[in-house]
């Protein structure tokens, strides 16, 4: 079932007849039929914070969600925290731990075949660092880190690519190489797409433009969002990754259905927050089919189980664990005449540049 109110998979068919039409060719009707859209209701969906996992002081420039490989509640939310450093705060509550740094900017996971990497921007250096994560104790040991002038609000990992989206939008796509079991970043490629976000779902790398458009990391337009939407995450289901932005007054939605947030416990209304991460697979508990990382504007950590989301926008089924099979197609059924936009390279920086 797809959610309601949202364009899961492919853009809308409204979106699907500007780009035909831009490109001076008739709207295709057999083609813009077989996408579904669903009637978006009147009244905003309610989802329920189901923990919360802790207070930062000072900003919290961005979220990941690490995912333990035998112990669900071993998982852990990664957050840099500004000069306080990059928290791995256990989603048990337990004690988190700390890496020194200034971390202002994005951070990212990826499930590499030696074992998770973490990449975070650290704004006193002005450098991507690249982490090795072990699973066995949840430390981080640098192994790697490259200039990045233009700064990472935010990162993501598609393959062995790291994707970072500058200060002013700007994308570059920095390789990761593998030799000899050490991980290292190499190169910086600036792309032509200007993106407010990026997330990483199963492997692939997915941008938020200015416009609202989702697209993939080959280019292909795969959901349409309000224009005023900010943030991008999203989980990996069997019928394709399923979106989740944050619009610019702090507020979810799935597509065009807006969702309101309750407190812990029910005793707060209308939750805002200012950053926001999927967790895709088990992580223990009522989080068993997935959830959501949130800070909110208070600065607190909180935890919205998948299965809330899911009641409320009208999706059915679990999640699926990002430690799988990488090699997951952009979306369900046949892409060919899904537009693209470009992310052709149009300037590439060596390390140290």
């Amino acid at each position: 079932m797809f959610p309601k109110g949202t364009f899961l998979l492919a853009a809308s068919s409204a979106l699907l007849t500007l780009v035909a039409c831009e490109q001076g060719e008739e709207p295709n009707a057999s083609r813009d039929a077989d996408i579904e859209a669903t009637e978006i209701p009147a009244e905003p969906a309610t989802v329920s914070i189901a923990d919360t996992l802790g207070t930062f002081e000072g900003t919290v420039g961005d979220l990941a969600v690490w995912q333990h490989p035998s112990v669900p509640f071993l998982s852990a939310v990664l957050a840099p925290n500004g000069a306080a450093g990059l928290f791995l705060v256990p989603v048990d509550s337990s004690a988190p731990t700390n890496n020194e740094g200034v971390f202002t900017g994005g951070v990212a996971v990826q499930y590499a075949e030696s074992g998770p990497l973490i990449a975070a921007y650290d704004g006193g250096q002005g450098t991507i660092r690249l982490f090795s994560l072990n699973e066995a104790n949840s430390t981080l040991s640098e192994v790697s880190s490259i200039a990045a002038p233009g700064g990472a609000d935010a990162l993501c990992f598609g393959g062995e690519t790291l994707y970072a989206v500058g200060e002013e939008g700007n994308l570059t796509a920095f390789t990761v190489t593998a030799e000899d079991g050490a991980a290292a970043l190499m190169d910086g490629t600036k792309l032509a797409l200007t993106a407010q976000d990026c997330a990483s779902v199963t492997g692939k790398a997915y941008f938020l433009t200015a416009e609202g458009i989702v697209a993939a990391d080959d280019g292909r337009i795969v959901a349409q969002s309000p224009a005023d939407a900010k943030g991008l995450t999203g989980w990996s289901l069997d019928v394709g990754p399923v979106f989740v932005t944050l619009s610019g007054e702090g507020t979810l939605r799935i597509g065009d259905l807006p969702l309101e947030t309750q407190g812990f416990a029910g005793e707060t209304e209308n939750v805002t927050f200012t950053t926001i991460a999927a967790g895709s697979g088990n992580y223990g508990g009522v989080f068993r089919d997935g959830l959501l990382a949130a800070v909110t504007s208070d600065n607190e950590l909180v935890l919205i189980p998948w299965a809330s989301i899911a009641a409320a926008a009208g999706v059915e089924g679990r999640t699926q664990s990002p430690r799988g099979d990488r090699n997951v197609a952009a979306g369900a059924g046949d892409l060919t005449d899904i537009p693209v936009i470009a992310l052709a390279p149009v300037e590439t920086r060596a390390p140290g540049e």
